[in-house]
């Protein structure tokens, strides 16, 4: 059953793109779902389509406020079904009793390093090249570098 996925980087400033998203990104189309990639809160996104699940990155402790404000956004996207929204990075791994209390979702911590953390598929996320052709169709400037 092909899903849609929705993947979110919080609106902070960055150079590079978010690894783990594109990671997860080359997954979702390897098992053949739809997947589209968002930065910060974008307001015209919860009339594209239903979103099964929606992923958000976090990075850097001090980005703690946008970070909170993006997830408590996009939890208005599922109806209330918070098990539909994945929350990992650095800071979900740092702060998660914090996030949880903050958001009401229980981040995931660590490296999708094992089968079956986000589905009952045996791929191994963190070894999935990563997928650059994520941005390509997004007004974003991130610092690719790919090494052939």
């Amino acid at each position: 059953m092909k899903r849609n996925i929705l993947l979110v980087e919080p609106g902070y400033k960055t150079k590079f793109p978010p690894l783990g998203l594109m990671k997860i990104s080359a997954y979702h189309k390897q098992v053949g779902d739809y997947v589209k990639f968002v930065k910060g809160i974008s307001e015209g996104i919860s009339y594209e389509c239903y979103w099964d699940r929606i992923y958000i990155s976090t990075v850097f402790t001090f980005n703690w406020a946008v970070t909170v404000k993006t997830i408590n956004y996009y939890k208005s996207l599922v109806q209330g079904d918070i098990t539909r929204i994945f929350v990992g990075g650095i800071l979900a791994s740092l702060m998660p009793d914090e996030l949880a209390k903050e958001t009401g979702i229980t981040p995931i911590q660590g490296v999708l390093n094992r089968p079956k953390i986000l589905d009952n598929e045996k791929l191994i996320i963190d070894k999935i090249i990563p997928d650059y052709e994520l941005f390509d169709k997004t007004p974003h400037n991130y610092k690719l570098v790919q090494d052939s």
